[in-house]
């Protein structure tokens, strides 16, 4: 059964203690321009609402409201574990042509997306694992390196800023992640994800892995080039495809039987990046494929949300969102649902 919600108030987390600081846009945000154009506002208090998600693998039908389950007072069913955040080595998103490389757009993480996931995993007691194709510290857009993070996390006093930047500087390789180190896997917003990440077949195994064992999968906007990595190959891949359908209870019905070329979220609905806010931004000739048209015709059912309104959709243990703006209430959705699936076993 899918859910999608629509959110327009805010839900608890960690008490402001502080005033919004500015940082720079990334560029690849969903409603806004290039990193040159506007500093981005990145919120002291998380999003609330009391928004309620339904999974139909939940005995009775119980509901559980997003981050205040019962018998927490944290927000979270159980704390623990660690969260395996897939992100790209690039920093730019560049063209080709007659006369070289051209800078387009800011390809690394930004800002925002980090404290969204930072204060969500702080909050909930478990610990960010991040992970990317070439084993180094993910680029943050608009900043040079990690320092340049670390003193503005400092001089804005953003608690436990140190352990983030630590995450950060421990960065583990993609080839050697493992699904079963994990309790669940995050692909977040940003350009990066259509470089490395959808040309590694180490991408496509890891997501795949994840699939086959049933475990939660969130995906915000451009993360989902990340969900069209190339897949294993020959019979690996269809014996594969088959056990994430069987552990997300889809249907492979009218499914494409090619093999190789079958998507592995095919027949579940899944909100991404529409076509027309693709369009806004100067990026949009150069990207490999368009993420709605391409999941339209893999197999996928899509879903939307108003203008300027939190949302997410959740179908079985895919969790998704259109824009960065949803990064922590994804977050904290796999991290109910991880919790939801442990105290099944």
């Amino acid at each position: 059964m899918a859910i999608s919600v629509c959110l327009m108030a805010r839900y608890p987390c960690v008490p402001a203690t502080k005033r919004p600081m500015e940082v720079p846009s990334s560029g690849a945000g969903l409603s806004e321009g290039p990193a040159s154009q506007s500093p981005r506002t990145v919120p002291a208090d998380p999003p609330k609402t009391s928004a309620t998600v339904l999974r139909g693998s939940v005995p009775g039908g119980i509901p559980h409201s997003i981050g205040m389950a019962s018998g927490s007072t944290n927000g979270c069913l159980q704390t623990g574990g660690k969260v395996c955040v897939l992100l790209s080595s690039e920093s730019q998103f560049s063209r080709t042509s007659e006369t070289g490389e051209e800078f387009v757009a800011e390809a690394g993480v930004s800002l925002f997306s980090l404290l969204s996931m930072h204060r969500a995993a702080r909050s909930c007691g478990y610990t960010l694992e991040f992970v990317t194709p070439s084993g180094e510290p993910p680029p943050v857009a608009s900043f040079s390196s990690l320092e340049e993070v670390r003193l503005l996390l400092l001089k804005e006093k953003e608690e436990g800023s140190d352990f983030l930047i630590q995450r950060l500087q421990q960065t583990q390789v993609l080839r050697k992640a493992a699904a079963t180190d994990y309790c669940c896997l995050l692909l977040p917003h940003h350009l990066g994800a259509a470089v490395d990440l959808y040309n590694s077949s180490n991408t496509g195994a890891l997501i795949r892995a994840f699939g086959a064992k049933g475990k939660p999968v969130g995906v915000v906007g451009y993360g989902g080039f990340a969900l069209c990595a190339k897949p294993l190959s020959g019979r690996a891949e269809d014996v594969v495809f088959k056990e994430v359908l069987r552990a997300n209870g889809w249907s492979e019905l009218g499914l494409s039987s090619s093999g190789c070329e079958r998507f592995p979220f095919a027949g579940c609905t899944m909100a991404t990046v529409p076509l027309a806010e693709e369009a806004r931004h100067p990026y949009f000739g150069f990207l490999p494929f368009h993420l709605e048209l391409h999941f339209a015709t893999k197999g996928a059912r899509l879903t939307g949300s108003p203008k300027g309104k939190w949302g997410l959709t959740v179908d079985g243990n895919l969790v998704s969102a259109a824009g960065e703006a949803s990064t922590e209430l994804v977050l904290r959705t796999l991290l109910l649902l991880s919790s939801m699936e442990q105290q099944q076993e």
